[in-house]
């Protein structure tokens, strides 16, 4: 059949594939398709929709014939387990690899499809990386929904502004791009169920018709904030991995590391925000219990004051001491995912020296409330930088709690509701690199009880060296 252009079968079942197709063929519909490649003698050059859904379908070598191909349908090929290039297939506009359960590598071509308007490839389990790099200026919708194994979303090397939509829900999804800001126009992000992913990227602050959904309706955010004229990725910073979130009722579980924002920091600042020292030491356990048990002055009659904000004191002479800065805050019973930023102000002697950004995701727990405990390291960030000598200088860090207003609520409905808060902020001042003398806390108690767990850590390290040490003789 020589003149064929459209074959279309879907409720007959044969023991194999055909050994030739015709060339003339615009449409291929053939469900349960029996063979792991099309025809040898098969030139498809005028085909435009090729569909072999449920199919045994292998495609072990590129696909280089299709020129006209507009829309690959692959659904739930289980057999499929490597999409190979389909740099020959420039027209392509629709790909569909939904419920390939076994496909663990797509060809990085599939970045590069300047026609390609939607993506879908829902339900591929075994999927670890959709491609590193993605520049797709034509891409709409890109629906990765339940693809549990995925960990990373591919950077976006150009502007994309026809995207619309991304569907992460119940993805393995840990982490998204700073880059993510060349989406310029995404209206729609789906984080729903996406268990393993606690930080926002601050570029997603740029996007003006952007809503991040963590959850059924009432928990969508739009985080959009006006900036200046100045270009937001040329004036921001990162420092990876500084911040640190100590949180067991996760479902991560343990710690996570997070990327910090400086979004106005000047070249000439002298502190910065570093990993802190003792979350590597081995008794950090003890210290970190130490200081959530410390006295607080917002106590009354034994109950903390909730607030947004918190924040602590103390003064230094001669440089900025090395630090660990110790938070608790976070929300009260909620039933599903929230947004929330956490903001923290560094002012020696009432100047600002800098502010940094992380914007996360407190994930629920309907059997306790949800607490995230932040600790990162301050120190010098200029190596000499001295203040006075004589003179004492005043240092206060302020951390502050934000959380976006969902679309769903009203402005007066949310303030009613709400129920984050910062409970306390507390400071590990490091033996190492540091004169004590030379830093005193307003809070006497505090500063006596801080010097007492450094001496208590260094007494149990000395136990531990001496017991090894028995144990080797």
């Amino acid at each position: 059949m020589k003149n064929l252009r459209i074959l279309i079968i879907q409720n007959a079942t044969f023991s194999s594939g055909p050994l030739h197709l015709p060339n003339s063929l615009r449409v291929l519909d053939w469900r349960y398709y029996r063979s792991v490649s099309l025809p040898t003698s098969f030139n498809p050059k005028e085909l435009k929709i090729l569909k072999l859904p449920t199919g045994w379908l292998k495609l072990l070598q590129p696909v280089q014939r299709f020129e006209s191909l507009w829309s690959i349908n692959f659904e739930d090929c289980i057999f499929l387990t490597e999409l190979p290039s389909l740099s020959g297939v420039s027209s392509l506009r629709h790909l569909c690899l939904d419920y390939c359960t076994n496909l663990i590598r797509i060809d990085d071509s599939v970045g590069f499809l300047d026609n390609l308007v939607s993506l879908s490839a829902k339900g591929c389990t075994q999927l670890e990386i959709l491609v590193p790099c993605i520049n797709l200026p034509s891409l709409e919708v890109l629906d990765l929904e339940g693809c549990s194994s995925l960990k990373r979303f591919p950077q976006v090397l150009g502007k994309m502004d026809k995207m619309r939509e991304i569907h992460l829900n119940y993805t393995g999804i840990e982490e998204l791009p700073f880059s993510i800001i060349n989406l310029i126009w995404l209206e729609h992000l789906c984080l729903t169920g996406c268990w393993r992913l606690q930080q926002l990227p601050s570029s997603i602050h740029t996007l003006p018709k952007l809503e991040v959904i963590t959850g059924f309706p009432g928990t969508r955010y739009r985080l959009f904030e006006e900036k200046e004229k100045d270009d937001y990725s040329k004036s921001s910073e990162i420092s990876q991995g500084v911040m640190v979130i100590v949180d067991d009722c996760r479902k991560t579980g343990g710690r996570t590391r997070l990327d910090v924002y400086y979004e106005r920091t000047s070249p000439h600042n002298v502190v910065q925000v570093c990993t802190p020292n003792p979350f590597e030491h081995p008794n950090f356990e003890l210290l970190f219990k130490d200081l959530i048990d410390l006295p607080y002055p917002q106590c009354v009659e034994g109950s903390m004051i909730n607030s947004r904000r918190s924040s602590t004191c103390f003064m230094f002479r001669n440089k900025f001491p090395k630090i660990t800065l110790c938070c608790a805050g976070g929300t009260g019973w909620i039933s599903s995912n929230r947004v929330f930023s956490f903001k923290m102000n560094v002012l020696i002697n009432g100047t600002e020296q800098f502010s940094s950004s992380c914007t996360y995701i407190a994930t629920s727990n309907l059997m306790s409330s949800s607490t995230q405990i932040l600790v990162c390291g301050l120190e010098c960030k200029v190596e000499g930088c001295v203040f006075s000598e004589c003179e004492w200088n005043e240092a206060e860090i302020i951390c502050e709690l934000e959380y976006p207003i969902p679309c769903d609520y009203e402005i007066d409905m949310w303030e009613e509701s709400f129920d984050g808060y910062m409970r306390w902020t507390r400071v590990y001042v490091a033996k190492e690199g540091n004169n004590i003398e030379d830093i005193k806390f307003r809070n006497a108690s505090i500063e006596k009880r801080i010097r007492s767990v450094v001496f208590a850590i260094l007494v149990a390290k000395r136990l531990q060296r001496s017991c090894s040490s028995r144990r080797l003789q």
